[in-house]
């Protein structure tokens, strides 16, 4: 068991630019700005979708919950999805 106190939580800034968010609407994946990858993995850690260069996907995968990582020249994210 780890305890920690006394933490200091530290805020980077990012520069205008070297981020890549991303929201998700129902089947729809869309990103602030163009990600030059996109890929998704099932739990078990398998690749079942691949993008490049887009704006936007649309998550045409069976139910369930998916690993979706995304970058570009700036940064990488990685988020869990859920499609139902």
């Amino acid at each position: 068991k780890y305890s920690f106190s006394g933490c200091l939580l530290i805020s980077v800034s990012s520069i205008s630019g070297d981020t890549l968010g991303m929201t998700q609407s129902g089947r729809r994946v869309s990103f602030s700005d163009t990600a030059a990858t996109v890929e998704i993995y099932d739990l078990s850690g398998a690749l079942v979708a691949r993008h490049a260069n887009v704006e936007a996907i649309h998550l045409d995968l069976c139910p369930g919950a998916y690993i979706l990582r995304a970058g570009n020249a700036h940064t990488t994210i990685t988020k869990k999805i859920v499609v139902r």
